[in-house]
């Protein structure tokens, strides 16, 4: 009786085999990135559902995230202007010192 493992080779079989090998290995590796790649989704959804879980859920109503953004908006206008008055100051007293220094030079 013959051994399979030593049946003589057609010709182009240790190609093909390389071949499949080769494909086999390539299906692993994009396995693997495929893997990866669902575990950092999965990620991503649990830390949104964790951020709009209340608005989601009735508890943050889009109404109550306009109003909040709205009253941000509102106070970045006014610290805005408390700066802009803030420096005119700053430019009154620069002003005042380059007087006073003129006055002495």
């Amino acid at each position: 009786m013959s051994n399979p493992e030593q049946a003589p080779q057609a010709p182009g079989a240790s190609e093909a085999f390389a071949r499949l090998e080769s494909a086999v290995r390539r299906l692993i590796r994009r396995s693997a990135e495929l893997k990866a790649e669902l575990r950092s989704a999965r990620e991503r959804n649990r830390e949104l559902m964790e951020l709009l879980g209340p608005v989601a859920e009735g508890e943050a109503g889009p109404e109550s995230v306009l109003e909040r953004l709205r009253a941000a908006e509102d106070e970045r206008r006014e610290y805005a202007g408390r700066l802009e008055r803030g420096r005119e100051v700053v430019e009154r007293m620069m002003a005042r010192i380059r007087f006073l220094e003129d006055q002495d030079g």
